[in-house]
């Protein structure tokens, strides 16, 4: 994994994730160095949680709500080879976010997606459809890295890169509010440096 060479295949997200699933346990060690279950002390605190984690790839966040006192769990993501990585017994969704969600008004209590937005182009419609299919007092919990340069990735002597919208912490905040959300933005920091951010809305 690298940063910016010229000249390369640039990838919508599901091609590229379903190249890369065989792979993606070493990119998931880069992405919990920024996360880690800092996102876990958001969790509404009750049991028997529907949850529903979008752009669940494999496993990450699961990981660390295996434990929980939940009823439902859905794995959501646009890649099917990459969520049929995911070990656990939960249910699994192939679905492009870019569409309305597949579920019915007041469905779940929290709703999760980390380093997913930047993949998402009509992202003011996945705002009102979480919004849609979250319980009154629900919680949505989103995970927005400050990446500043496109990675690029080799996989059988050609590089890549995945197609990104690049949203500012400012443009999520106001597409949040705009959809009826409270908003809470909390700057997450390693080593005393801000590398992003995790906002909790409340419906």
């Amino acid at each position: 994994m690298g940063y910016d060479k010229k000249h390369t295949k640039v990838l919508d997200s599901q091609t590229w994730y379903n190249i890369l699933h065989e792979q993606y346990k070493t990119y998931r060690k880069h992405l919990d160095s920024f996360e880690n279950g800092y996102f876990t002390r958001f969790i509404p605190r009750k049991d028997k949680l529907h949850i529903l984690d979008i752009g669940a790839g494999d496993w990450r966040l699961f990981r660390f709500l295996k434990d929980h006192n939940y009823e439902r769990y859905v794995a959501f993501d646009i890649a099917e080879k990459l969520l049929k990585n995911h070990p656990w017994k939960v249910e699994k969704i192939v679905w492009d976010a870019e569409k309305d969600l597949p579920f019915k008004d007041n469905s779940f209590d929290l709703a999760m997606s980390f380093f997913v937005l930047e993949h998402i182009n009509n992202l003011k419609n996945l705002f009102y459809e979480t919004y849609r299919i979250l319980k009154p007092w629900a919680t949505r919990i989103v995970g927005h890295f400050l990446q500043r340069r496109e990675y690029t990735h080799m996989y059988k002597w050609d590089y890549f890169k995945v197609e990104q919208y690049k949203y500012t912490i400012d443009d999520i905040e106001d597409l949040a509010n705009d959809a009826f959300f409270t908003t809470h933005i909390h700057n997450v920091y390693e080593w005393k440096v801000h590398l992003w951010y995790i906002i909790s809305l409340e419906k």
